[in-house]
């Protein structure tokens, strides 16, 4: 049975081809190994991003979940046992990003092990 991994936005982006990219091939053949996962809170977060200007997929939101989906990454979707670790989740200095803290909810409430790049996303972890 593959390893299932969520996976945050940035790494969401790096794996259709965004710019920036810290996946190496080792890290790539890795998480494609396992069974890949996205918060709808990623998603959220890219559609206001595109509709900013601040990011372009060079597709519609919609698009850009279907091609995912072909690709089989799996969507979670919010719910409430999402929103009561998020409600309780611990603060972490300097890490204020609204999506990421659902994504990290999202992986405690699914007991999923969280991918990404971001250094103080292992600090919600740390008791």
């Amino acid at each position: 049975m593959p390893k299932k991994y969520l996976i945050d936005t940035q790494i969401l982006l790096w794996l259709n081809g965004q710019s920036g990219s810290k996946l190496t091939p080792t890290k790539t053949k890795e998480l494609k190994a396992g069974q890949l996962y996205v918060s709808i809170a990623s998603y959220w977060e890219i559609a206001i991003k595109s509709r900013n200007k601040k990011l372009d997929i060079g597709m519609s939101i919609n698009d850009f979940m279907l091609t995912n989906e072909y690709n089989g990454i799996k969507t979670i979707n919010i719910t409430s046992k999402h929103l009561a670790i998020l409600e309780r989740l611990k603060k972490v200095d300097g890490h204020n990003d609204p999506f990421d803290h659902m994504i990290v909810a999202t992986s405690i409430a699914e007991k999923m092990d969280i991918k990404s790049f971001d250094d103080k996303i292992p600090e919600y972890f740390n008791t």
